[in-house]
C-alpha cells in the first residue's frame, strides 16, 4: 500500500458502515456505495488533472496545499488520539 491515508479513510468508512446483524443487502449496498464513491472521486481527479491549467495551478500551490492538508491530518489525528468517548 503506497498511500496510508487511503487505508485509514476506508477503515473509518467501514467502521461507520459495519453494523451488527446487518442483512446481506445492507452490506452489499454499503460495498457498492463505497465503490461508487471511490470510483467517482478518482475519476474526477483524473479528469481535473488532465487539464494543463489545473496541473500548473496545482504545481504552483503544491507546497502550500500539502502543508495545509498535512497540518489538518496532524490536528485531526491528535484529536482522535486524545479524545474521550
Amino acid at each position: 500500500m503506497t498511500n496510508p491515508k487511503a487505508i485509514s479513510f476506508w477503515l473509518a468508512i467501514a467502521s461507520i458502515g459495519a453494523v451488527e446483524n446487518a442483512d446481506l443487502w445492507i452490506v452489499m449496498l454499503f460495498v457498492v456505495g463505497a465503490f461508487i464513491i471511490s470510483f467517482a472521486c478518482h475519476g474526477i481527479w483524473a479528469v481535473a488533472l488532465s487539464f494543463n491549467s489545473i496541473r500548473r495551478a496545482y504545481a504552483l500551490g503544491r507546497r502550500w496545499i500539502e502543508m495545509t492538508l498535512g497540518s489538518l491530518f496532524v490536528f485531526f489525528s491528535y484529536n482522535l488520539a486524545t479524545g474521550r468517548s
